[in-house]
């Protein structure tokens, strides 16, 4: 059965999962405020892609500053602010990367809003090149990274992954505590290619409620895959010493693997 429409969605996942690319996609509706980083230290990011939607926010809170300040420092009352900003139609799209949010925040969203939650996730050792290759450049997007190759000791590569599988693991607890109905993407199956938009994501965001035009899978969007390397090693100019390492460590399979959430089927319809 298919889901109403969530008033409030939060896309959970790691930097450089795909996120700005699946945002971008959602954002086509007309009556979906697709934000970006709305909790990042350094800004509230999305916000000026909505100006009317922006000056209610800001007659509300006392300003742009004051409506960051409210977002960093009470994150739920922050929310329940950019909420109050929507016209009757509209729905709510928010970004929230590791560590952005206390875990009790988020609890308090999830207990006070009900929203989705969209997991998405993505091939740990492609995912970590993809920030790599983005810290060296300083491009973040717009930018063809497959020529530049990034060293990765293996040691801070599985750091970096074990961070993020237990941020991803605490927030599938809290949807598991709040009763939170949730959605899991993964980029390779369901995002990466125009055929897998179609068959797989389609389908499943149509099933949690939140419409998707076919003719907007395409994206014409500002954010296009930035590296064509297929081999995840390749992408490294310490590629064999970083595949002994993580052999090693008996983690060359987890390595190229995503993570897994939720051992039940996440379907909580209402």
């Amino acid at each position: 059965m298919t889901r109403r429409a969530p008033r409030l969605s939060v896309l959970l996942a790691g930097p450089r999962a795909g996120t700005n690319f699946f945002a971008d996609l959602l954002s086509q509706s007309p009556t979906r405020v697709v934000l970006s980083e709305v909790f990042n230290p350094s800004g509230a990011f999305g916000l000026n892609l909505y100006p009317e939607f922006s000056a209610r926010l800001e007659a509300a809170t006392g300003g742009m500053e004051a409506a960051h300040r409210l977002l960093r420092l009470a994150p739920a009352e922050g929310v329940e602010a950019l909420l109050a900003a929507l016209r009757p139609n509209q729905t709510l799209l928010i970004k929230l990367h590791p560590n952005q949010v206390h875990a009790q925040a988020v609890r308090t969203i999830f207990n006070n809003q009900k929203p989705l939650a969209l997991f998405l996730l993505r091939n740990r050792l492609d995912q970590y090149a993809s920030l790599c290759k983005a810290q060296s450049s300083g491009e973040w997007f717009g930018q063809d990274t497959s020529a530049l190759r990034v060293t990765a000791p293996p040691e801070l590569f599985l750091a970096w992954a074990g961070m993020l599988d237990g941020w991803l693991a605490d927030m599938a607890a809290l949807c598991e505590a709040t009763d939170t109905a949730r959605l899991v993407l993964r980029y390779e199956a369901d995002l990466a290619q125009r055929d897998a938009r179609q068959s797989q994501l389609l389908p499943k965001l149509q099933e949690a409620g939140l419409t998707l035009a076919e003719a907007d899978l395409e994206g014409g969007t500002f954010f296009t895959k930035q590296d064509s390397t297929a081999d995840s090693f390749q992408k490294f100019d310490n590629a064999e010493a970083l595949r002994a390492g993580l052999e090693r460590f008996g983690c060359l399979d987890y390595a190229q693997q995503a993570q897994s959430l939720f051992t039940e089927p996440p379907a909580r319809q209402a």
